[in-house]
């Protein structure tokens, strides 16, 4: 994707667990701030047609970030690029592995969140990949 238009939002905080291997319990506090940064903001952008599927795709994204990358920073980027809000979570490019989209069982208690954003995007017109460190979702607002 070119350039971002406008942007609209930048949070980026400090990850313990990538020190340690394993979620900080206040690392996945930093995913309730995030979600409703992007909350606040959508709506005062007059986006309140994608909050919603918005939030969501940012709760999963940054809490991949958290859980599977071994970064000690994340940075969040929510901008408008045409007639698309994108979201960007970036983790230093340090993950134990890209995601991807898996098809977890029903007793599996987690595994769903990349399956989330792929058919949140495509409900919205959109996309999802990764690059450099970075995993994005763009969603038609």
């Amino acid at each position: 994707m070119s350039p971002l238009a406008a942007n609209l939002l930048e949070a980026t905080f400090p990850v313990q667990s990538g020190a340690t291997g394993s979620p900080d319990p206040g690392d996945l506090w930093h995913v309730g701030i995030v979600r409703r940064l992007t909350r606040v903001c959508l709506d005062r952008s007059g986006l309140g047609r994608v909050t919603d599927d918005a939030s969501l795709v940012v709760s999963e994204l940054v809490t991949n970030a958290v859980v599977h990358s071994n970064s000690t920073r994340v940075t969040l980027t929510l901008g408008l690029h045409g007639r698309y809000l994108l979201i960007a979570v970036h983790d230093g490019g340090s993950a134990r592995r890209c995601p991807e989209v898996r098809y977890a069982g029903d007793d599996e208690e987690g595994g769903r969140g990349m399956f989330l954003v792929q058919q949140l995007a495509s409900a919205r017109d959109g996309a999802w990949g990764t690059s450099d460190g970075t995993t994005w979702c763009a969603l038609a607002r």
